[in-house]
């Protein structure tokens, strides 16, 4: 039998036990107490006692036994609440921090990158009217007029030339450090640069001639034939129309769209996702 069993015996015995003993104490002798029938009375009043207080004692063993378990069961389910709901607690809190970490990184990186629109907005602002053709249109009519010599323009492009570079110089230094989509926006650029650059070397060259050459259409055909095919200036003169104009709407167009649209689309998409960034 399994030994868990044995303890529910015993209890089963203990009611049988005054029985057996009223059973088979009379046939034994107990004249050592008394007399004969009083010393059977003195030994079953002894063992109803007895009885009685071992049972007593082992109800009341069995109950504080229960008792004991329950209550051991019970601080187990407690235990196990307590440990659960400290797990659940700490994952919580751990939850709880990340997020706070993460909102402490996000205020930290869109703070950094509001600091750097500021800064970057002055030098793109310098930098799309830095190629603004305009300026250079009012000195053609003056240098056409005789009122200005193609030398001063000549100087000023080279001035704006040398200014572009400083300009530029100041926005790679802003937005090398910054991710993909600056990177992508100066590798860009640089390709617009680069061509605006041939076209500022064509313009000093058209400011070489004599304005009173291209001012009349045999004068302009005379230097068409005059420039070798390896001349910048060949292809804006190998047709019968206005070199100039051209040269103008080739540098409008990288201008403005080329540099003035995308640098302000850069801006703008540079505020969005440091905003995505503060919202998550």
């Amino acid at each position: 039998m399994n030994k868990k069993y044995y303890k529910y015996l015993w209890l089963l015995l203990i009611p049988f036990f005054p029985i057996a003993l009223n059973t088979f104490l009379p046939m034994g002798s107990f004249s050592n107490i008394g007399n004969k029938n009083d010393s059977l009375q003195i030994w079953l009043d002894f063992w109803a006692t007895y009885s009685n207080s071992v049972l007593f004692c082992l109800i009341t063993l069995f109950v504080l036994y229960k008792q004991i378990d329950s209550n051991k069961s019970e601080n187990e389910k407690n235990r196990l609440a307590n440990e659960k709901q400290n797990e659940d607690n700490r994952i919580a809190n751990e939850k709880q921090n990340i997020e706070n970490r993460k909102l402490t990184l996000n205020t930290l990186t869109y703070s950094k990158r509001m600091k750097d629109l500021s800064a970057i907005i002055p030098v793109c602002s310098e930098y799309i009217t830095l190629f603004d053709i305009d300026e250079i249109k009012l000195l053609k009519r003056r240098w056409q007029k005789l009122e200005i010599t193609g030398k001063v323009i000549q100087n000023h492009i080279k001035d704006r030339i040398e200014h572009g570079k400083k300009i530029w110089y100041s926005l790679s230094l802003i937005l090398s450090s910054q991710d993909e989509d600056c990177q992508l926006f100066l590798s860009n650029q640089k390709c617009h640069i680069d061509e605006l650059e041939k076209l500022y070397m064509i313009l000093i060259q058209f400011f070489n001639l004599n304005p009173s050459e291209y001012n009349t259409p045999e004068g302009k055909e005379r230097i068409r034939l005059s420039l070798k095919e390896s001349s910048l200036l060949y292809p804006f003169f190998k047709e019968q129309n206005n070199p100039f104009f051209d040269i103008e709407y080739e540098f409008s167009d990288i201008g403005l769209n080329n540099i003035y649209l995308e640098t302000q689309y850069f801006i703008t998409r540079y505020k969005t996702n440091s905003d995505n960034i503060l919202n998550g």
